[in-house]
């Protein structure tokens, strides 16, 4: 009968919970914002809306991605970082 890899069980249960803690956070994120995307919607439509709404949504999520790399759970690397700020909105994948 073979022993369990008791390092193998802890390295798993480590993945496991970086997942879902990493979720949990993004979670978390996402409706702390709820109420302010709620009063953005109040308001009359204008660019600046726009504009607020974007920054924070994009604030939040590199909130969300430093907290990850600070905790060890991403290594995040961009290349042509300054491009890719100038271009027009977009999603990288």
């Amino acid at each position: 009968m073979r022993k369990p890899n008791v390092h193998a069980q802890l390295s798993m249960l480590r993945s496991r919970l970086s997942l879902w803690g990493g979720l949990a956070l993004l979670a978390l994120i996402c409706l702390m914002w709820t109420p302010f995307a709620l009063f953005l919607l109040a308001l009359p439509y204008s660019d600046g809306r726009e504009k607020i709404g974007r920054r924070i949504i994009r604030k939040g999520f590199s909130f969300y991605l430093s907290v990850l790399q600070g905790l060890g759970l991403l290594n995040l690397s961009i290349d042509r970082w300054e491009s890719i700020r100038a271009s027009q909105p977009s999603i990288i994948a």
